[in-house]
């Protein structure tokens, strides 16, 4: 058998219908970031076609149908346990189960298929599928179909065959066979005449179903083109997480500082009753929206075309520099300062009195906070990008940009408007002191932190754990050795990242070969290599024809990539492996072949051509469209890839 995607990146064992199991080593970055515990889903799919784990079958409810009958017609999914099919109220990626006819001259559909009940779970699987599965808990599925012969004469016919066709797809809690999707089905249908004797079949078929509720049936997901649909998809989520982060952002170093000199500049506008305290207040916290609306407005212009430019070795180790440099000045190496100018308008010495000032005010805190917002602003500009490129107009990704960071803001401004409308709320927040400086060198490690999650995608899964762990217990062993943080809940926190860190070595130790004597994974080629490398990604061509056409052409390989959007792995290799600019080098003398096995023409190529039931599947062919010899079954590593890539290469004829 060939082997599982568990085999190489862990034991992820998660069905779309069961609580989430373990995680991969692509992951680790986000565990430290967040500094949580957690165990990520994956889904494992081992792809044949689910017909091979069900049976279909079809029974009417009468031996014959006269003019004017109605009758029903059952249609039996037989699922092998631990296999199970999914409900018609099933969103994509995942399929539903569908029964569809066509009913002849002479018959109609009376209703809509009756199926049985679901099972509803609330899962949290990330971006790529719904927060909700429904699967049948009985391993029998009878769907009803409610017909009738309508009254019209037929000529010298005795049956009628009445076209049924079915979709589905089986899992079970650890993989997923491809989905059956349109298989036909003929019921054949026996005639009588008017007057007959009509005697009921197979009603144990039946039993029990001819009155019962019907499933809802699934309806279209969501449209990422239309505000509503962002709104579903899951924007709202994005919204209050900026909001959450920029009052946490609020708190930072860079941040607190400002806090007494806002409440003396609210404090020496003259004639500032509540009224006009709420006005220029409402207007401060304006000037630090708009610092970041129109960032987001920026980045949501270009939100297609940044996720690529985020993945330049460039871009990658450029903003690695950024917070590594912001990190040793948290640690008090050297102090990054705005411009004393700028300080001075913001101190309020050269701040103007009156609306003027208070917008400018809070126009130049955005710039002053900066050193120290800068993660939060990362990480939110990343949310913006991904919700602008997912929407199809400009004027719905800019809405979409500006929304997000005008929530961050928003949230960034709270404090600042509670101390600027009433200024005896400064004595419920702590005095600054030496926790301070403390705070500000935990943001140093933090900043490391950031440095290490933009590495991630250039640097091999176990140097990732093993620099990840590093950091979990350094920033531990700090905060209980370096700082004045004594409260017990502080120590708890210290205490879970040391264990994170053992944690995560032993898991990186483990899942990566180390700890069970299997060789390292290579590091990667030198970092200064891969600055000179352009900004390349793959052009994928989606037709097979049209890529047959272009290798025989231009007299060039053929790199053939099967896949679907509701197979898991197929979407990590994709993020993994092909995003990375040695192997986007390597298969540039290919020509890119990326075929959906969702469309039946690329499904029976894979199946029957090329003999293959995996998926992922990738293979090598010569520019005439014969195999080279050289095929990779399900995901991979970058290593294994490249090296088929290479064997492939050398077999150019």
């Amino acid at each position: 058998m060939s082997r599982l995607w568990h085999d190489r990146f862990g034991t992820p064992t998660s069905l779309p219908q069961m609580a989430p199991t373990t995680v991969s080593p692509s992951r680790l970055r986000t565990l430290a970031l967040v500094v949580l515990v957690g165990l990520v889903s994956g889904v494992v799919y081992g792809q044949f076609e689910s017909s091979s784990q069900v049976d279909v079958d079809a029974r009417l409810s009468v031996d014959a149908v006269r003019p004017g009958d109605a009758f029903e017609v059952a249609v039996r999914f037989t699922v092998e346990p631990p296999y199970k099919i999914y409900g018609p109220e099933q969103e994509r990626p995942l399929f539903a189960t569908r029964v569809e006819v066509e009913p002849p001259e002479g018959m109609r559909l009376l209703d809509e298929p009756l199926f049985p009940p679901t099972q509803v779970t609330e899962v949290d699987y990330g971006p790529d599928f719904p927060d909700r599965v429904y699967v049948f808990a009985d391993p029998v599925v009878t769907v009803v179909l409610r017909m009738e012969r309508t009254e019209e004469p037929m000529e010298d016919e005795d049956e009628l065959v009445l076209p049924v066709r079915v979709t589905y797809q089986a899992c079970t809690d650890v993989d997923c066979l491809a989905p059956v999707q349109n298989a036909p089905l003929e019921v054949v249908v026996p005639l009588a005449p008017v007057g007959a004797e009509i005697v009921r079949t197979h009603e144990d078929w039946f039993t029990g179903l001819a009155d019962a509720p019907a499933a809802p049936v699934a309806q279209d997901p969501p449209r990422p083109d239309t505000f509503e649909g962002l709104w579903q998809t899951g924007a709202w989520k994005a919204i209050v997480f900026a909001f959450l982060a920029g009052l946490v952002a609020s708190l930072t170093p860079c941040v607190y500082p400002m806090i007494p000199i806002t409440v003396a500049y609210f404090g020496s506008q003259s004639g500032a009753n509540v009224q006009r305290r709420v006005f220029l207040a409402s207007l401060y916290v304006f000037g630090i929206i708009l610092t970041f609306t129109i960032l987001g407005v920026t980045v949501a212009l270009i939100g297609k075309e940044l996720g690529a430019l985020m993945g330049h070795p460039v871009v990658v180790i450029g903003f690695a520099t950024l917070f590594v440099a912001l990190a040793l000045s948290m640690f008090g190496l050297y102090e990054i300062r705005p411009p004393s100018a700028l300080l001075q308008k913001v101190s309020g010495g050269g701040a103007k009195q009156g609306p003027v000032g208070a917008l400018s005010m809070g126009l130049m805190l955005g710039l002053v906070a900066a050193p120290c917002v800068g993660p939060f602003v990362a990480g939110i500009l990343g949310m913006v990008a991904s919700l602008a490129g997912q929407a199809d107009t400009l004027v719905q990704g800019v809405v979409m940009g500006a929304a997000g960071m005008s929530a961050f803001g928003l949230g960034m401004g709270v404090l600042f408007f509670v101390l600027a409308v009433s200024s005896s709320a400064l004595t419920a927040l702590p005095k600054a002191g030496q926790w301070m400086e403390d705070l500000k060198r935990v943001f140093g490690w933090v900043f490391i932190g950031a440095a290490l999650f933009f590495l991630d995608i250039l640097i091999p899964a176990a140097w990732t754990g093993i620099l990840f762990a590093a950091w979990c217990v350094g920033l531990g062993v700090f905060m209980i050795r370096y700082t004045v943080f004594q409260h017990v809940a502080l120590r708890a926190v210290a205490v879970g990242l040391i264990l994170l860190g053992v944690y995560l070595l032993t898991w990186t130790g483990v899942n990566t070969g180390v700890l069970r004597g299997l060789p390292e994974a290579p590091f990667p080629r030198s970092l200064a290599g891969v600055l000179f490398l352009p900004a390349e990604t793959i052009d994928w061509i989606e037709d097979y024809d049209e890529g047959l056409r272009i290798a025989q052409e231009e007299n060039r390989p053929i790199l053939v990539d099967f896949w679907a959007p509701w197979c898991r792995p197929c979407i990590e290799m994709d993020a993994r492996v092909f995003s990375r600019p040695d192997v986007v080098d390597a298969i540039e003398p290919f020509v890119p072949v990326k075929l959906n096995v969702d469309i039946p023409e690329y499904s029976d190529l894979k199946i029957n051509t090329f003999g293959s039931h995996a998926l992922p599947y990738y293979i090598f062919l010569h520019p005439d469209g014969t195999p080279t010899g050289v095929d990779l079954e399900y995901a991979v590593s970058v290593e294994e890839f490249l090296d088929a890539v290479r064997r492939a290469a050398e077999r150019k004829r």
